[in-house]
């Protein structure tokens, strides 16, 4: 179940990619995080220049306090990709929260840092590695889904250019996971409103709404729309 994870993390390991945790509690190392932060500007800029502060973390490198960084670096000593980690159940289990690479780094890089820091968390007595939510995935049933959940399942189905929902969920699904488990959005007052989908998409790919619809109809123009 998890060839592609095995292969991914074969060919970084090929590639002399070695893992190192960045401990800034203890010590700081102002050139890993120079990487850490120069690493992470070039995701965000690529993703649409706005960082996701309510449903993704930031590094949060300027206040550590208890995240956990695990990083690769190559044979000439520069970091290709990071993951941050965050603890709960009094730090029985991970969350991997923030992974980001460069552009055009080697297969695997990922792969690898998340299978080595949860192994190294293993043999500390950690339990729980988790790979964190797939934003709206199976959240339509496809008999008794009402309307909002439709429409949710249309903007998980047809709106992958602005947050990679589908590749959001097959990156964790390829891990295998032991178990999956349901997250639920409780909103007030019942009736959905057109307030309430606005927000939930805010959240979801940081832009506004106006600005997806228009680039949405001028990717479906080939581009010449305005």
């Amino acid at each position: 179940k998890v060839a592609k994870v095995r292969a991914a993390i074969n060919n970084a390991n090929k590639a002399g990619i070695s893992v190192m945790e960045y401990k800034p509690q203890e010590s700081r190392n102002q050139e890993v995080e120079n990487q850490i932060s120069e690493i992470s500007n070039e995701w965000i800029k690529n993703k649409g220049g706005e960082e996701m502060g309510f449903m993704l973390g930031g590094t949060g490198i300027d206040a550590p306090l208890d995240r956990r960084y695990f990083y690769a670096v190559d044979n000439e000593n520069k970091i290709q990709g990071f993951v941050v980690f965050l603890p709960y159940l009094s730090g029985k289990g991970y969350l991997a929260d923030v992974t980001r690479r460069r552009k055009n780094s080697l297969q695997g890089i990922l792969e690898k840092i998340i299978f080595d820091a949860f192994m190294k968390m293993k043999e500390e007595g950690v339990v729980w590695g988790n790979m964190g939510l797939s934003p709206l995935y199976n959240v339509a049933d496809e008999v008794k889904s009402n309307i909002p959940e439709k429409i949710f399942n249309y903007i998980y189905e047809n709106m992958n250019n602005y947050y990679g929902f589908k590749a959001l969920h097959h990156a964790k699904e390829k891990y295998a996971p032991t178990e999956w488990k349901p997250r639920y959005l409780a909103f007030s007052p019942r009736p959905f409103t057109p307030d309430l989908a606005y927000a939930m998409v805010r959240v979801q790919v940081g832009r506004s709404l106006g600005k997806i619809v228009f680039s949405e109809l001028n990717r479906k123009k080939g581009g010449n729309f305005f």
